[in-house]
This record gives C-alpha cells, structure tokens and sequence, in this order.
C-alpha cells in the first residue's frame, strides 16, 4: 500500500496553451515516487498521457514538474 498519492493540476499555460495533470504515487510500481502525466490542450477532452517515470525523492519529481511548465 502506498503512504502517499495526489494529483497535482497546473495551471493553463498560454505560452504552450496546454494544462498538465500529475499523478505523484509513493512506493508504485517498484519506483520510490511514481509519476504520471498528463496532457490537455485547449477545448480538447480527455487529457492525453505523455509520460511515465519513476523518480527517487521528491526534489526530483518537483524538478521535474517545474519543466513541464517550461515546454
């Protein structure tokens, strides 16, 4: 069972003009921080899956969701 989980919504990105959805899952899938993410452009419904990765602390999983706002 996992100790922590969330799922972080960043804002809309004009410069992109696309949103982000994170999935952040402890102690998943064998990695120590389990990272999902999520792609939607504008009016466009689902949002998209773009990447998968495990990270091992939080610095690099918040690394890491600080670059997606940088696309």
């Amino acid at each position: 069972m996992s100790d922590f989980a969330c799922t972080i919504h960043l804002p809309f990105n004009h410069k992109t003009k696309s949103q982000f959805e994170v999935d952040v899952t402890e102690d998943y899938e064998g990695d120590k921080f389990h990272v999902v993410v999520y792609e939607r452009h504008k009016g466009e419904e689902p949002a998209e899956h773009i990447d998968t990765q495990g990270f091992e602390n939080m610095e690099a999983v918040y690394q890491h969701i600080k670059s997606l706002d940088h696309g």
